[in-house]
């Protein structure tokens, strides 16, 4: 049975499918903003190539997300918020231990603090979603 997709759920996956597209955008036409802000040193500079396929992977990404809105069935969304929830919840834990351990610079602190939203938002549209039925 059809359950459909509850607001803030939807708005977890617009927002997912609209920061993909603008990181796509990046990666493949101003390389140079993420080797210069986004990923600056004490990083290892980011070949192009590198950014390219990971543009084509956000890309995807989005694909997912906007089938997902289109179809707006909780079913067919579990397994993308689960395994964004488990990337970013991972990232985030590698990101305050590579902080802890070794200088990083300061927009690292902000990639936490996205993730920190982003994964409590998965989880509180999973727990409403869960809900609902």
């Amino acid at each position: 049975m059809k359950k459909p997709l509850l607001p803030l759920t939807k708005l977890v996956l617009s927002a997912t499918a609209l920061t993909l597209t603008v990181f796509a955008i990046i990666e493949i036409l101003v390389p140079g903003l993420i080797r210069s802000l986004l990923w600056p040193l004490p990083f290892e500079p980011v070949p192009d190539a590198w950014l390219r396929y990971n543009a084509l992977t956000n890309l995807g990404l989005v694909s997912a997300a906007l089938y997902i809105l289109t179809q707006n069935d909780w079913a067919v969304a579990r397994p993308y918020l689960l395994s964004t929830w488990v990337l970013n919840a991972l990232d985030l834990v590698y990101s305050l231990l590579l902080a802890i351990s070794s200088p990083v610079p300061a927009i690292l602190w902000l990639y936490v603090v996205l993730a920190v939203f982003y994964v409590i938002a998965i989880f509180l549209a999973w727990r409403q979603q869960s809900a609902a039925s």
